[in-house]
Parts: structure tokens; C-alpha cells; sequence
């Protein structure tokens, strides 16, 4: 791949504004970093605008992007819309992630072209006089899911011919398979989550359902919590702690906490659970497909989009810790289907989610004009 773009013969560079008022850190921001990293490798000219303090900023600057990272204090937001000002242009694609950080960029149509990367299923609708003069200034649209297009379409009036289905990616040099068997029953069976530590995450539903295999006595269990407490909100980690020593199973829940080389972590584990409430994609689902590592996942949002049951992984129903159990003990028994769910989830990731792959498409449908990657 080359680093230049043309648009009718004449060579044009295009420069990337990705924007958020995120206080968090999660899928979202590793996205924005990710995707910064990428347009930054390929020569591309880059920019992140994130709020002072923020996980976002911190990781960005840790990560030597201190040139590209445009730092805006908290309590000045109206901030953002002078740097608008300042790299507005018809060179210029603004992503947006979040369509919260939209009001303040928004009150006059810039020249750039504007796209929103929703990250979030939308419960209510959103078509209000203020939404709807908001989501006027968007030009594109990138879902995560064909199940997440339908649901802006759905909840914010978004034109079906304006949303792009771009999903997460997964670096499959990073997450390399390691087709490990079944644990021999004298082992314990690792079970992994990889999320923040968060009640719409589900680690409460994980742990009721750890204490049913616990007390089926067949097997020995371990649930591996990989993530911090969300940022800003009520810690529910003591809570989450307080409810294994309840249950007596405090021995069998290991708080990891938050792991930056979360690919090494998981090739350690036998399974993944994904059991969150509402999941927009989930890219752990992604992750530990590609490191062989079979994924157990609520039927929430779009990952109904990712996983295919008894091919690629297992679905159970969402809040229902009696389906995680019985999902989990029948696959763990059954040899054949782990082994060729460990196979064809690879096979899925390399076809549908390569990363590079990804950044590509990402990059072609929020650039102005027709440009395309030569």
C-alpha cells in the first residue's frame, strides 16, 4: 500500500481530524488510537482532539503522540470549536466518535467532511428539532454492524445511503491462534472477560454463572477479569468481590485488572464470556476468535452480526446466568464442536475483520470526494 490518494488524476493528501468528548476508556478510544497510529504509518496527516485528562489523552501522549494530540481543558469545550475553525478545509475528514462531541463543532457546516462513527445501540429515538439539526451536519455515517445500520437508521433518521458497515479489526500478528484442547479435568478451566468492570458489562451475571459450574463439581473453574472500574462512575469492583466471597467462590474470581498486552493475557485462557447487557460489537469477541480461544457471548446488539452458534461460537441468553452455565458446561464437554469452533472462528477473523483491511475501508469512506487508496 502507498501512501498517496488520488481524485481525478490529480494527487490530493488528505488530512484526518478524529474528534471525542469521552470521559471513558474502552473500545471507543482504542479505536481512536488505533486508527490514529495507522493513518500516522501510512504518512497521512493525523490529529486527535481529546479532553484534557482523559484515559484518551494519557494513552495518547504515553504513546508518543504528543504533536498529533490536541489537549482541550475540560471546563473549555467551546475550544473545540476553534480548532475546527483552524483545520477546516475541503482537504479535511472530521470522524467523530460519539455523536455527543457533535454540538460543540457543529453550529456552522464546515467545509470538511463530517462522519460519526456511533459506537452505542440507541434504546429511545432520537428525532427531536436539536437532534435532527445535529445529525443534519453529518455527511457520513459508519456503523459497526448491518443490526447496528438498522438501528440508527431506526432511532436518528440516519439515510440508509449515508451509513458505511465498517466493523472493529483485530491485529492478527498481535492475536496469533493457539488451538489448545479441552483442559484435562484434573486443570482448571480458565474463563476469561476482557471489558471494563461495569454493570452493563455483565460480570455479575458471570460470576452466578461461575458459581453454578463450581457447584456441578465436574470440572475446576477460574473467571479472569481483565479491566479497570469505569472511569467516573461508582466502582463496582468491591461489589462484584463482596458477591464471590457470598456465593463461596471468592477463590475462583482473579480481578486481573487493566492489561496492555490484553493478546499474551488470552492465549492463557481456555474460553471468553462477552456477557454484557447491550454490546454495540464487542471486541474481545474478535480477539479471542483469533487466538483460538472459543467465545461465549450474550445475544445483545449487533453480536448476533459476529458470532454464528455451534460454527464460529456460542450465544446465550442475554442477563440469564442458567444459559451462560448450560452453554458454557455443553461446550466444554463436547471436544468435536470446541475444536472446529477454535478453526473456523480464525478463519472468519482473517476473512472478515484484518485489521489493516479495516483501516483501509475506514479511511476511504470518511475521505471528500472519490478518493481512493491507489
Amino acid at each position: 500500500m502507498v501512501n498517496l490518494y488520488e481524485q481525478q488524476n490529480d494527487v490530493k493528501m488528505v488530512k484526518v481530524i478524529q474528534g471525542t468528548v469521552s470521559p471513558g476508556f474502552g473500545g471507543l478510544e482504542l479505536v481512536i488510537i488505533e486508527f490514529h497510529e495507522w493513518l500516522i504509518n501510512h504518512k497521512i496527516e493525523s490529529y486527535v482532539i481529546a479532553v484534557e485528562g482523559t484515559p484518551l489523552e494519557k494513552n495518547l501522549l504515553r504513546r508518543g503522540f504528543r504533536q498529533s494530540t490536541i489537549s482541550i481543558p475540560n471546563i473549555k469545550q467551546n475550544e473545540i470549536r476553534d480548532w475546527r475553525l483552524r483545520l477546516d478545509g475541503e482537504d479535511v475528514a472530521f470522524l467523530f466518535h460519539r455523536h455527543q462531541g457533535l454540538k460543540q463543532l457543529m453550529f456552522v457546516k464546515p467545509k470538511a467532511k463530517v462522519s460519526a462513527m456511533s459506537h452505542t445501540f440507541y434504546d429511545v429515538k432520537k428525532r427531536d428539532l436539536w437532534h435532527r439539526f445535529v445529525f443534519s451536519k453529518v455527511d457520513q455515517w459508519v456503523a459497526l454492524t448491518p443490526l447496528h445500520r438498522d438501528n440508527l437508521v431506526e432511532t436518528t433518521g440516519a439515510p440508509l445511503e449515508k451509513i458505511c458497515v465498517i466493523p472493529n479489526g483485530v491485529n492478527l500478528n498481535k492475536f496469533e491462534p493457539h488451538f489448545k484442547p479441552i483442559p484435562n479435568k484434573d486443570v482448571a478451566v480458565k474463563i476469561g472477560i476482557v471489558a471494563r468492570v461495569d454493570r452493563q458489562k455483565g460480570q455479575e451475571i458471570a460470576i452466578r454463572a461461575l458459581k453454578k459450574l463450581v457447584d456441578e463439581k465436574s470440572r475446576r473453574w477460574t473467571l479472569h477479569l481483565f479491566g479497570e472500574d469505569t472511569p467516573s462512575e461508582t466502582p463496582i469492583r468491591p461489589q462484584l468481590a463482596s458477591l464471590a466471597a457470598e456465593l463461596g467462590i471468592a477463590d475462583n474470581v482473579i480481578f486481573e485488572g487493566f492489561q496492555e498486552n490484553v493478546g499474551e493475557k488470552i492465549q492463557n485462557l481456555d474460553l471468553i464470556w462477552m456477557p454484557s447487557y447491550k454490546e454495540t460489537f464487542g471486541r474481545c469477541i474478535i480477539e479471542g476468535m483469533a487466538s483460538g480461544i472459543p467465545v461465549i457471548a450474550s445475544n445483545a446488539g449487533g453480536v448476533p452480526d459476529i458470532i454464528q452458534p455451534k460454527k464460529n461460537g456460542l450465544l446465550f441468553e442475554t442477563k440469564n446466568p442458567d444459559d451462560l452455565f448450560e452453554k458454557t458446561l455443553s461446550l466444554i464437554n463436547d471436544p468435536v464442536l470446541f475444536s472446529a469452533i477454535q478453526k473456523q472462528a480464525r478463519f472468519d477473523v482473517e476473512q472478515r475483520y484484518n485489521v489493516d483491511e479495516i483501516w483501509s475501508r475506514l479511511f476511504e469512506c470518511i475521505s471528500p470526494g472519490n478518493i481512493k487508496i491507489t
